[in-house]
């Protein structure tokens, strides 16, 4: 099981084999369970800037964990004034 780097909020899951009736995805964000889904893909809502873990658990109808994938460690950042948007490629904007 692997999880597809967080960019910003998109969160895609591969299973392999593929998931049996009944079976979930749970996401866990910094050690909580965060989201539960029968697909591969979620969406991170709401999570503040910093750094954060993440993985994915395949859980049986029981609730007993099947498979999990590492830990992934990511760092959000937001843009700010004092974290601007990148320029690369593009002209810098016009003083006012």
């Amino acid at each position: 099981m692997t999880i597809g780097a967080p960019c910003l909020s998109p969160v895609s899951v591969s299973v392999k084999p593929a998931l049996n009736t009944g079976d979930t995805v749970v996401l866990y964000l910094d050690g909580k369970e965060y989201a539960i889904g029968t697909g591969n893909s979620f969406t991170l809502n709401g999570v503040e800037r910093g750094t954060h873990q993440l993985r994915a658990a395949v859980r049986d109808p029981n609730g007993k964990i099947l498979d999990s994938s590492p830990t992934t460690t990511f760092h959000l950042l937001l843009h700010s004034k004092l974290n601007p948007v990148p320029t690369v490629g593009k002209p810098p904007a016009k003083p006012k």
